[in-house]
């Protein structure tokens, strides 16, 4: 998570962390929906690409198809 810009990690971590789901946490950040998503999808694409390597290069699609609950 330290890899992360503060914003995408804010966003993460009340996401997987505390439960909240995307509309949550733009009303807890004081931020559009929008923000919220795009925060959350570049901070899960930088967690994939740190990922990636550990797991001997592509990884699986489980992995690389992974999003917590609630941020569809």
């Amino acid at each position: 998570l330290s890899d992360l810009s503060e914003p995408q990690r804010e966003v993460v971590v009340l996401s997987v962390y505390g439960g909240l789901s995307q509309r949550e946490i733009a009303g807890a950040l004081e931020v559009p929906l929008g923000t919220v998503k795009t925060r959350h999808r570049t901070a899960l694409q930088r967690l994939k690409s740190l990922v990636a390597p550990l797991l001997g290069g592509g990884g699986s699609g489980e992995v690389q198809n992974w999003a917590p609950e609630g941020s569809a």
